[in-house]
């Protein structure tokens, strides 16, 4: 009788055995984020720097004053990402930085995800 018990409860363990997914990686495509900048003299409004995603491999950088009205021209930068590591091209230099669900922190500014 012990044996049976033993063997069924060896079967019984065996078929309940789960496989773990795989983790996904986290990615930035499609995410918006942005940083104080300063405060316009001109006009007291404030100016805000801002990264939107568009690939896996190229963010858009601009200012834009409440973060609607563009300021300048957009620029395409190049960029990597391999969690928790953000590196930006900028004039043909590596920007190293870090970035969690929440925050980025790049070139001395903290900037935090738009809804």
């Amino acid at each position: 009788m012990k044996l049976f018990t033993s063997l069924l409860l060896l079967i019984a363990m065996s078929g309940c055995s789960k496989t773990e997914p795989a983790p996904v990686a986290p990615s930035l495509v499609g995410t918006r984020w942005s940083a104080f900048s300063f405060k316009s003299v001109a006009t007291g409004a404030n100016v805000y720097e801002l990264f939107r995603f568009t690939t896996t491999t190229n963010v858009e950088v601009y200012s834009a004053t409440e973060k609607t009205a563009i300021i300048g021209q957009i620029e395409n930068r190049a960029y990597t990402y391999v969690d928790p590591v953000l590196t930006m091209t900028v004039n043909g230099k590596p920007l190293v930085g870090s970035a969690s669900p929440t925050l980025i922190r790049i070139g001395g500014k903290d900037y935090t995800k738009e809804p």
